[in-house]
């Protein structure tokens, strides 16, 4: 399997917790509350650097439709980012999904976890969830493989 599951005690802690009840911005000016998020989603947590970012994105839009054949029924980008600047990312990068906006790192305070570098984003590195009705049943650390991330994703779900 080329998926890195996160193995920190941090991220180990999450998996079987609910999503918090947070309502967080969307590219599209909605508010999403992430505690009724229901189905099979992927929450991808990602750096405000633009090149690593848009690498993450992209692999995640090029895999959407495979994701979604599995049952993926959202794939959702996270980031300190404003709304502003991800609606312009989205449509730079034709997105068909809606990155959240967590200036505030609600989140990462919600797990008790912060990035190193004090930017407030999930730590120890910037996670992926794969989220099923609302908990948490699979962690992947994307360390140094952000445009691979979407293909870890795709071979966990299907057992590769």
């Amino acid at each position: 399997m080329s998926a890195l599951l996160a193995r920190t005690s941090a991220a180990e802690a999450l998996v079987g917790q609910a999503l918090p009840a947070l309502r967080l911005a969307a590219s599209d000016g909605r508010q999403v509350d992430l505690a009724r998020l229901d189905g099979t989603n992927v929450l991808y947590c990602y750096p405000p650097d633009p090149a690593a970012g848009a690498a993450q994105a992209s692999g995640f839009r090029d895999l959407h439709a495979a994701l979604r054949h599995l049952g993926v029924d959202r794939v959702i980008g996270v980031s300190a980012q404003s709304p502003a600047a991800q609606r312009v990312a989205r449509e730079r990068l034709a997105l068909p999904f809606h990155l959240l906006s967590d200036g505030g790192a609600l989140l990462a305070r919600a797990f008790g976890i912060f990035d190193p570098d004090g930017s407030g984003i999930m730590s120890p590195r910037h996670l992926t969830l794969i989220l099923r009705n609302g908990r948490i049943t699979d962690v992947i650390d994307p360390a140094g493989r952000a445009g691979e991330n979407a293909q870890d994703v795709l071979d966990l779900l299907t057992g590769n």
